[in-house]
């Protein structure tokens, strides 16, 4: 396949199959360093005032502000999840993607906000119980309210893909640079987001495959009985939803990935979820038919 940039095929299927976006979540630390309790240390070492510093946790045990920290790690472990990696902490979303992704991200934004709120509630009372535990306590190391929602947020930037577009006002020999060292990159982002589809996928099936065992099971105290996987919905809705969005988005043209999500499309067509809860056959039948193509990837289950 001709990747360079002078070939718009490849480049402009990039461009058009989706979007660059980047999250930035702010969680205020809640740190403070204390000059006056460096300083008692390293005299009492009888250390280098330089040598250390000590640094106040204002919020130490408040299950408040951890759960904005967890929070954050969980906005970081969405995006690794639905988007594919980019350039640093710019990531690509798939244009049949992007009602799904601002969806959640409003639901995750709201749930953010009201963790904020719950923070700011308890803020007085954790203020008030700090005065009284020890003689670190400063007032004036807490911001106000305000200043404390100002340090935390959410932002959603987006671009388009870049196409080369190098404008007139930069030299040619820069502009050739610039070309060059994106055309060295373009195999890698594909590539990148073909492992990462074909992963997904792979996890993705093996999941549906356990939930649709079934197996016999002989105890010598108690007999033969049969155990059976448990299917969730969101199975096989992250399912469908796979399938839609590759069947828009195959960058390389890759026919093993086409013929992998048009098979899992045709297995899921009219499937009910609680009709496959209840009935070995049609559990025996999805299983069988998700292990092929389990097995086109070398994977086996």
């Amino acid at each position: 396949m001709n990747m360079e940039l002078t070939a718009p095929e490849t480049v402009a299927t990039l461009a058009t199959s989706g979007i660059l976006v980047h999250v930035e979540v702010n969680v205020w630390t809640a740190t403070k360093q204390d000059q006056e309790i460096s300083d008692e240390v390293t005299q009492a070492k009888n250390a280098d005032p330089n040598s250390g510093k000590f640094v106040k946790y204002l919020l130490a045990n408040v299950p408040e502000h951890h759960a904005l920290t967890k929070d954050r790690a969980a906005w970081y472990n969405w995006l690794q999840r639905d988007t594919f990696a980019w350039a640093g902490a710019w990531r690509y979303l798939p244009n049949s993607r992007i009602p799904a992704f601002m969806k959640e991200f409003e639901r995750r934004y709201a749930v953010e906000q009201q963790l904020v709120d719950k923070l700011i509630n308890v803020l007085p009372s954790v203020i008030s119980n700090a005065a009284f535990q020890g003689d670190m306590f400063k007032p004036e190391d807490y911001p106000s309210p305000d200043e404390v929602r100002k340090k935390f947020g959410v932002h959603l930037y987006t671009q388009e893909v870049p196409v080369g577009d190098f404008r007139n006002q930069i030299s040619i020999e820069s502009a050739e640079q610039m070309r060059a060292h994106f055309n060295k990159q373009i195999p890698s982002l594909i590539n990148g987001i073909l492992d990462k589809q074909v992963s997904t996928l792979v996890r993705l099936l093996t999941s549906i495959s356990n939930c649709c065992r079934v197996d016999t099971v002989v105890d010598p105290a108690k007999g033969v009985r049969i155990t059976r996987g448990r299917i969730y919905d969101s199975t096989i809705q992250q399912a469908l939803e796979l399938c839609d969005t590759y069947k828009q988005l195959n960058i390389t043209g890759d026919t093993r990935l086409e013929e992998a999500r048009a098979t899992l499309e045709k297995l899921l067509d009219g499937v009910n979820v609680e009709v496959l809860r209840e009935s070995d056959n049609l559990r025996a039948t999805m299983k069988a038919g998700v292990d092929d193509i389990l097995a086109k990837f070398g994977v086996k289950n």
